[in-house]
């Protein structure tokens, strides 16, 4: 881990993720795209201009809103 941060975001009905992680005392990564419905988060993130592709492949979730997935930079 780089260092602790916040997540913040929203997903939409129709299916489009935006959120932005913040690292405590450091940069920020903004992170755009989509949900399939079936449990993959997938989009682009972005660093002041740098770019990349990610996914989330979520395990499981409850009724809390509390989610356990895996992250994958697929640039």
């Amino acid at each position: 881990m780089i260092a602790p941060f916040t997540l913040t975001g929203n997903l939409r009905s129709d299916g489009t993720v935006e959120f932005v992680k913040q690292y405590t005392g450091r940069h920020t990564v903004l992170y755009v795209g989509q949900y399939d419905g079936e449990g993959t988060f997938y989009g682009t993130w972005d660093i002041d201009g740098y770019r990349g592709q990610w996914s989330i492949k979520v395990i499981q979730s409850d009724a809390y809103g509390s989610v356990e997935g895996v992250y994958d930079e697929v640039s």
